[in-house]
């Protein structure tokens, strides 16, 4: 049996997020690129290396797919197949629908992690380590993003730098900063390659309006008073600490903003702090919208991540953001993070900025809020930080029947995550709508593991859980 050819699809990767078009290559040409739209795509394999790499994906509904002798594993097209694709001229796509609906910018920035004094340290000495690492003289030293209290911080306290660059400078900055803190005997400091978040929802133009309206299904106001079950290991990170909430609980929502927040803090620019709440993006507001519907007399704070007329979240600013909400000991009980990092599987080993933060104050005994994730949306793919991280709760979508939606990302193999199912709606129904006030028509559905991590979120804060 051979695998038909024409049920092959390639594209570049991260271009598939949020969209159902791609380009069809074919058998008989591989130059050949044709536009095929996809309502589901089951990934398949990976080829290529960082600099041109390509995902592969084969219709859901081919009928014609090859199987190995055990009947178990597809058969599918050669390394060397796709490498001979990969290398041919005039190979790649060209630019079209495809990229442009994504636009997802090359990262010009690095993120630094670690305690306040080594990186105190390396902004002292930049210079020399610049030098140690053979760096252009242009590149400047990192930037302390903004700490958001003034209590006094234990030298062990991590602090987040971002350190700007070239984006085609970005892989070689990274290993050889490395390397010089490691010269320069510092290795509490780390350093890892800049990328970005994507709201988990579902997808649609960003208009960065002034306000936004946010209109409910009926049924789901009949759903709120719903208790949910969640039943939570004690390897889930601040489980001790919930017999010891105050009887008003606090949420911290890291997101693009919420406009009907109380209390919103900017994570973004050269200082930070507090700001009159809105939102460029809607994902937040929607986000606490839910929270606030479910658990009305909870405290809910918003961490703003988005910059205004930007599409994503830099990975400096969550990780930032998520590094102050869980420093500000005893403030927040539930951070809600509904973002999911636009990496691949593969490119996470090199980024562990979410882990290093937990394990860091775990360690340290610091009293550890709850963290709540989203799975993500682009189901059958695997889920990507900082769902990933061990110890923080993962939301799952459900359809209004109880299943588990298809659209829900799956845990990566060799991973114990503790998911956690509540209603995220569908497609076909979603949960409500959101649209900006000032252009009602332009309707955006609400659907997914987003939502099913504000109502996980806010049971939580409810203390809605049985041992």
């Amino acid at each position: 049996m051979h695998l038909p050819m024409r049920d092959l699809v390639v594209a570049h990767r991260n271009e598939l997020m949020g969209i159902n078009e791609c380009r069809c290559v074919c058998h008989e040409s591989p130059l050949k690129w044709e536009w095929m739209h996809l309502p589901t795509l089951i990934p398949v394999g990976h080829f290529g290396d960082e600099r041109r790499a390509l995902d592969v994906y084969v219709h859901s509904n081919a009928l014609e797919v090859g199987v190995s002798q055990d009947q178990t594993r597809p058969i599918f097209p050669s390394v060397e197949w796709f490498s001979r694709m990969l290398n041919a001229p005039g190979a790649q796509p060209p630019k079209g629908a495809l990229a442009e609906s994504m636009d997802v910018p090359a990262a010009d920035f690095s993120t630094l992690i670690g305690p306040e004094a080594d990186l105190l340290g390396v902004l002292r000495g930049w210079p020399q380590l610049r030098d140690r690492a053979e760096l252009p003289p242009w590149i400047t030293a990192p930037h302390l993003l903004p700490r958001l209290d003034t209590n006094r911080r234990p030298e062990w306290a991590l602090r987040v730098a971002e350190l700007r660059h070239s984006p085609d400078e970005g892989p070689r900055i990274v290993r050889d900063v490395s390397r010089a803190l490691q010269l320069y005997q510092n290795d509490a400091a780390y350093i890892e390659a800049g990328y970005f978040f994507s709201p988990v929802s579902a997808s649609g133009e960003t208009l960065h309006p002034r306000k936004w309206s946010i209109n409910w299904a009926p049924e789901i106001h009949e759903r709120l008073n719903d208790s949910i079950q969640i039943s939570l290991s004690n390897e889930v990170l601040g489980l001790d600490a919930i017999d010891s909430w105050p009887a008003e609980p606090c949420i911290a929502l890291l997101d693009t903003g919420d406009q009907d927040a109380s209390f919103q803090v900017n994570l973004t620019g050269v200082a930070g702090g507090p700001e009159s709440p809105h939102d460029p993006d809607g994902h937040g507001t929607s986000i606490g919208s839910l929270l606030r519907a479910v658990a009305p007399n909870t405290h809910m704070n918003s961490f703003r991540a988005l910059k205004p007329g930007d599409k994503y979240i830099e990975s400096p600013t969550l990780i930032n953001g998520l590094n102050e909400a869980m420093w500000q000991i005893g403030r927040y009980q539930v951070i809600v993070v509904a973002q999911r990092a636009m990496l691949g599987v593969r490119d996470q080993s090199g980024h562990a900025g979410f882990l290093r933060i937990a394990q860091t104050n775990y360690k340290r005994g610091v009293t550890m809020p709850l963290v709540v994730c989203a799975a993500g949306n682009e189901g059958p793919d695997y889920m990507a930080y900082p769902a990933t991280v061990p110890g923080f709760i993962v939301a799952c979508g459900l359809d209004w029947y109880g299943r588990v939606a298809t659209y829900n990302c799956r845990t990566p193999e060799g991973l114990t995550l503790h998911v956690v199912g509540a209603l995220g709606g569908t497609s076909e129904k979603p949960l409500g709508t959101s649209a900006p006030a000032a252009m009602p028509h332009i309707k955006k559905d609400l659907y997914g593991s987003s939502f099913a991590t504000a109502l996980i979120g806010a049971s939580l804060a409810l203390n809605r859980r049985r041992p």
